[in-house]
């Protein structure tokens, strides 16, 4: 019982640990993309001084949204692989309650066998 149990943990927190890892990476992505957008903007317009105050702007709030999106695949992600852990520990506590329910049958039973030995 308790090896399954600690197998189903095991395998919750690899799952957990990469669900974090694959948002990680796909921040970094959301980053790079979103900054590259916001220079791109900047560099079309560095030649009219006017269209570059508007790009800057523009640019400067990309980044910002870019930053939370990316912020916020990597929270949204936490939480799924804490849900993911936490199921594993409630099955965990599930099989053991189960597991010492049958215990306790078994050793009543084996006591009442001790009881007619005798």
């Amino acid at each position: 019982g308790t090896e399954q149990s600690k197998r189903l943990i095991e395998e919750a927190e690899k799952r957990a640990a990469q669900i974090r890892a694959e948002a990680v990476k796909a921040a970094e992505r959301a980053r790079k993309e979103g900054y590259a957008r916001a220079d791109q903007l900047e560099q079309k317009s560095a030649k009219n001084p006017i269209a570059a105050i508007a790009a800057k702007e523009s640019a400067k709030r990309l980044r910002t949204e870019t930053d939370k999106r990316a912020k916020q695949l990597v929270s949204e992600a936490d939480k799924r692989a804490s849900q993911v852990v936490d199921e594993a520990r409630k099955r965990e506590a599930q099989m053991l309650s189960e597991a010492a329910k049958r215990g306790d049958q078994t050793t009543k039973a084996l006591e009442g066998q001790t009881d007619r030995v005798r």
